[in-house]
This record gives structure tokens, C-alpha cells and sequence, in this order.
């Protein structure tokens, strides 16, 4: 969710909502030695596909999608790419 949006030496800023971990930190915390669950990782795709999908409809590149890029809530339920 955006909070805010502001100029800062000619750049435009974008501040959204904290969010918990990266996809790196979810990997390591939770995927030590096995990886993720077959059923996580079906539903960060999914949300993946739906962020990059709606970027491509807008016409946007996103050219740096990597797991520190990849944000999730406190639940690690919902994914969201940043950056």
C-alpha cells in the first residue's frame, strides 16, 4: 500500500507499507536444507505471476526481480515486489 510520495533531488519516492521479510530471509528461515513447502511456493508464484503480469499490461520492466526484491507480510502469506 502506498503511504506517501515525494520529490528528493529530482527523484520521484515512493513510501509504502513496512513489510516483514524478504524472500531470502523466508528461504532461510523456513527452507533450511528442504527448501519451501511445494504449496508455498505455488502461492508466491501465483502472486509473482499476478505482479508481473499487471506490470507487463502497464508496460513496465522491472529489471531487477531477484528474492531480496520479493517482500513479505508478517504471516508470510502475501508477496509483494518492491524495488
Amino acid at each position: 500500500r502506498l503511504l506517501e510520495s515525494f520529490e528528493h533531488r529530482g527523484h520521484l519516492c515512493l513510501a509504502f507499507e513496512p513489510l516483514h521479510m524478504n524472500m531470502k530471509e523466508v528461504a532461510n528461515k523456513f527452507g533450511k536444507g528442504v527448501g519451501i513447502s511445494l504449496e508455498g511456493v505455488r502461492m508466491y508464484a501465483r502472486q509473482m505471476f499476478v505482479a508481473l503480469r499487471l506490470l507487463a499490461k502497464l508496460g513496465i520492466v522491472h529489471a531487477d526481480v531477484k528474492l531480496h526484491n520479493m517482500l513479505c507480510d508478517e504471516g508470510c502469506q502475501t508477496l509483494k515486489l518492491c524495488d
